[in-house]
């Protein structure tokens, strides 16, 4: 199978990970960029990139990028609950 960005990203959105996987120079990183609802009811907009320091998309399989997204989304959950912990999660 191909290893395109948007063969990749639909894998990803399949598997309800809310990130998106972007080719950046000589990388790529996943991208989270969604409003979030502060604990006391008004919406912030988070946005963070996780660098994934593989040069070529074709170096990983379709699944092997889903899994890495997994794990980029949890080091991601625990950088919000860090760095704004008054979001709801």
């Amino acid at each position: 199978m191909s290893t395109s960005l948007a063969k990749i990203n639909a894998r990803i959105a399949r598997a309800g990970i809310p990130l998106e996987l972007v080719r950046g120079e000589g990388y790529h990183y996943f991208v989270f960029d969604r409003p979030m609802i502060q604990r006391d009811g008004t919406i912030t907009q988070v946005n963070i990139y996780h660098v994934v320091m593989i040069r070529h998309t074709k170096h990983y399989s379709a699944a092997e990028w889903v899994n890495q997204a997994g794990l980029a989304f949890i080091a991601i959950i625990d950088k919000i609950k860090t760095d704004w912990p008054t979001v709801n999660i």
